[in-house]
């Protein structure tokens, strides 16, 4: 296998005002965006990358070169897959693995091989890593699933996998009904994963903190767990909890994307959206103003997008822009502060991005990765 080069993380403290500005290494690879209703088992010798970042609490992990998995940041939770202390640069994680795919937003990282197996690592309190159990690993340890998955996906303390044949399954944390079991409410967590609903039709999940969304083939949307704030798009006087698969709304969508207290997502037609909580601008809305249903912002031809804690990005024809909190320089404009609409970073050339609680990472055409925030 050819070996890819490190990658480089761009360090920056608050006080020097961090952006997504520098030379990184170049990580050996030419990125494409796969389609997002592929969900057939790739061959073998010809793999099918999906979600290449996980930025996640304060740690990151990124699949670079010929399936290399490197991790870095807080290993206080054995979250980067191996034992020690944190690490100020990129450590690989198990070499002898093809990883395709990664997923993470708190303090556990899981990634998919090019077999479809799913490893899962680090914290495990609430029974995120689906191993059964609440014990805590430092390497990659497979989760049982009953087929090759096609999609890993990350939420704050709980995962979900799409498998072959599109079957949706989740675990871990589930006090909000983020599960999607349409269980009893405040049902305790669940470590091994569970099967929502009959449906063999999902293409993309991405779990948040306490609310979950996903589209099945049909372009549909759907969200489920927490809706205090109306993360789940569901329109005024909604249930403050929805434990199953609820539709949003009728357009069709390529993905939706859970937050903390919000969602985002990019409809058929290449626009974004969001909903739910605004308390830092993290809608893009140009206000405060919390929305109830998705609300479209402006430009079209989106291609990726991702929101975390309190800010939000998104991809369109190459050029990335970020809104919400930028206290931490999170945002990558060169300054600490918050932008209540979309902003554009530098350069026109990205293809993912992937937001972290306090901090941004993306990747561009070239194969490198730039990082920016806490």
């Amino acid at each position: 296998m050819r070996r890819a080069a490190i990658l480089i993380l761009l360090f920056a403290c608050v006080d020097e005002l961090p952006t997504l500005s520098g030379d990184p290494v170049d990580a050996g690879f030419d990125v494409s965006v796969d389609a997002p209703n592929d969900v057939s088992l790739p061959d073998a010798g010809e793999p099918t990358y999906g979600r290449r970042i996980a930025a996640a609490n304060n740690h990151t992990c990124a699949v670079l070169g010929e399936g290399e998995l490197w991790c870095f940041g807080s290993n206080a939770e054995g979250q980067l897959g191996r034992p020690g202390a944190d690490s100020l640069v990129p450590v690989q994680v198990d070499t002898t693995r093809f990883w395709v795919e990664v997923a993470g937003r708190a303090s556990h990282t899981c990634a998919r091989t090019r077999e479809g197996e799913v490893y899962c690592w680090g914290a495990n309190d609430e029974g995120q890593l689906g191993l059964g159990d609440f014990v805590a690993r430092d390497a990659p340890t497979r989760v049982t699933l009953p087929d090759a998955a096609t999609v890993i996906a990350g939420g704050y303390d709980h995962t979900c996998a799409i498998t072959r044949g599109g079957e949706l399954w989740c675990w871990g944390e589930n006090w909000e009904g983020q599960l999607g079991q349409d269980d009893r409410v405040d049902a305790p967590p669940e470590p091994s994963p569970l099967r929502v609903g009959i449906e063999r039709d999902w293409v993309t999940v991405r779990p948040g903190q306490g609310h979950t969304c996903g589209v099945r083939r049909s372009g549909n949307l759907f969200c489920w767990g927490r809706n205090t704030e109306s993360e789940l798009g569901l329109g005024p006087g909604a249930p403050p909890q929805r434990r199953f698969p609820t539709q949003v709304d009728d357009q069709l969508w390529i993905t939706g994307i859970a937050g903390q207290n919000h969602s985002c997502g990019i409809s058929a037609d290449g626009r974004a959206a969001c909903w739910g909580d605004n308390t830092h601008g993290q809608l893009g809305t140009g206000d405060l103003m919390l929305r109830f249903v998705p609300t479209t912002l402006p430009g079209a031809g989106h291609i990726d997008a991702d929101t975390d804690t309190f800010h939000a990005c998104a991809i369109a024809a190459g050029r990335l822009s970020c809104w919400g909190r930028n206290v931490e320089g999170q945002l990558g404009l060169d300054d600490l502060v918050d932008r209540r609409e979309p902003a554009t970073l530098a350069f026109d050339d990205w293809v993912e991005v992937s937001t972290g609680r306090f901090h941004t990472c993306g990747l561009r055409a070239g194969g490198t990765l730039w990082c920016t925030g806490a």
